[in-house]
């Protein structure tokens, strides 16, 4: 019930505006907003189940997890939003080579998402993350100096596709 009461505010505040966007985000955001309340909503009311402490603390977990998972899926739907919306914009549509890189930054932003939201998964059921962004950081710097020129080429890529100083049939 207050999920649906949720929605129908979101939607009477979205419809509103003169902006189409927002329709499209509180549209993209009802199911994880919806997963979320009941999941917080399932998580608060664990101390009032006649249930043992260990299957409690278990299903305590599971609905912090759970609702780490409808974060990131949220997340997910507003980078797709996102990158739509600038799809459509003057500029993208004027430069094609800038608009297929939305793309790859799209795609960037959801492994960004979902390793924040590994991240505060395993700190949501007791895993020390912090040796582990340590471990990663050495890893990180060994794949880097390893993968230079890799990156080098990558941000070379960028820069000529968002500068368009090559276009498709130009001669190179």
């Amino acid at each position: 019930v207050l999920t649906r009461i949720l929605r129908l505010m979101l939607v009477r505040m979205t419809r509103h505006t003169r902006n189409r966007w927002d329709d499209l985000l509180a549209d993209a955001l009802a199911g994880p907003l919806s997963a979320c309340i009941v999941l917080i909503g399932f998580a608060a009311a664990l101390p009032w189940i006649p249930i043992g402490a260990g299957a409690a603390g278990l299903l305590g977990e599971i609905a912090r997890s759970a609702t780490v998972v409808a974060v990131v899926g949220g997340a997910f739907r507003c980078i797709d939003l996102a990158r739509t919306a600038a799809e459509r914009q003057p500029w993208a549509l004027e430069r094609p080579a800038s608009r297929s890189l939305l793309g790859l930054g799209a795609r960037i932003a959801k492994v960004t998402a979902l390793v924040f939201g590994l991240l505060i998964g395993l700190a949501q059921i007791g895993v020390s993350v912090a040796s582990l962004i340590a471990g990663l950081g050495i890893g990180g710097l060994v794949l880097a100096l390893a993968a230079q020129k890799t990156v080098e080429k990558l941000f070379g890529t960028f820069s000529i596709g968002t500068d368009e100083k090559m276009r498709e049939g130009d001669f190179v």
